[in-house]
């Protein structure tokens, strides 16, 4: 897959950017694809294995460009990605990190998801990062070099699948301002679906321990950190829902207990607004849900014993799904 995620970046139609093939202590043939290309602007870095933490921090030790982005070997760029993100920051002097639109496949690429966040999530900023409302593709980002002078560390190899969530967030509290470029420039292929339960478990783990680090902050500001309960109902509620789209029931109702553990009012307005909301973001979005009607009433089924009264929200939340799909185009 390396190969064609290097296809994807040779035929960009910006032509002067380096590329670092940091090699993660592999053992197939990264090596001998890379020296296939004989392109003088790839150069290969090996080092023992590290994770993904430790390859990007060592790409980012010998980038020498002004902006920077990263590309995973599963991932695709579309052709224009390159010259769209540059030309939105050399438009915008006033942006430090740029997130694009990303399509999101199977190994076969045969099940699709277009990601446009421009359209379907808040702005992206600190409090929006904190409470899990917006998320930033590898694949779709770039940001200035000097960024980086924000921070006293880079990725941290502590966060297993949180560390990026990390990453901007440090970013931002940094003073690093956001915005969404409004175009897709990247593929993102979900190639072992076999495993995504297990990546779900170790996300939870990690945004949680991302969450502990955001919050132990002494700098981190006020509104954020009054949102505090709220940052952590979500991540519960948001993986209690995608373990429902994955039909791993028992994680999901584990999830929405510890969720009421820490709002144990049932009726409360905020409970009830993230976990309708969480619901239908899953139910429209996700690259599991096949029939988004049949999702919402799968999780309606398949409540805890504790939130059975939660079952008068269908006929709400079909309700609305029924007006999202006859909604006109715009």
């Amino acid at each position: 897959m390396l190969g064609e995620a290097l296809a994807s970046l040779l035929a960009q139609t910006y032509g002067d950017w380096e590329a670092l093939i940091v090699d993660d202590g592999s053992t197939d043939h990264t090596a001998e694809v890379v020296a296939s290309l004989a392109d003088a602007r790839i150069r290969y870095l090996y080092q023992n294995h590290g994770e993904r933490s430790a390859a990007r921090n060592r790409g980012l030790t010998e980038a020498l460009g002004d902006y920077i982005a990263f590309l995973d070997d599963d991932d695709l760029y579309e052709a224009h990605a390159l010259e769209s993100e540059i030309c939105f920051l050399d438009d915008h002097a006033e942006i430090d990190v740029i997130c694009g639109g990303t399509r999101v496949v199977d190994a076969e690429g045969r099940k699709e998801l277009v990601v446009r966040p421009w359209e379907t999530r808040p702005p992206p900023t600190i409090l929006n990062i904190a409470l899990g409302l917006v998320q930033f593709p590898m694949c779709s980002v770039m940001f200035r070099r000097t960024a980086l002078s924000r921070l006293d560390h880079w990725f941290d190899p502590a966060l297993n699948l949180a560390e990026d969530a990390d990453f901007f967030a440090r970013l931002a509290i940094g003073g690093c301002r956001f915005a969404w470029l409004p175009r897709v420039v990247s593929t993102y292929r979900i190639i072992h679906t076999d495993r995504s339960l297990h990546v779900l478990l170790d996300f939870g783990r990690g945004y949680r321990a991302m969450l502990d680090k955001l919050f132990a902050r002494p700098d981190l500001p006020a509104e954020v950190r009054a949102r505090r309960k709220e940052a952590y109902i979500r991540l519960r509620l948001s993986c209690a829902c995608t373990a429902y789209a994955y039909g791993a029931v028992n994680l999901a109702q584990r999830e929405l207990l510890q969720a009421v553990i820490l709002e144990p009012d049932l009726q409360s307005p905020l409970l009830l607004d993230i976990f309708r909301a969480s619901v239908l973001r899953t139910a429209r979005h996700h690259w599991a849900v096949e029939d988004a009607h049949e999702y919402v009433e799968y999780v309606l089924a398949h409540l805890p014993g504790a939130l059975k009264p939660w079952q008068y929200l269908g006929q709400e939340l079909l309700a609305e799904m029924r007006v999202t799909a006859t909604a006109p185009e715009p």
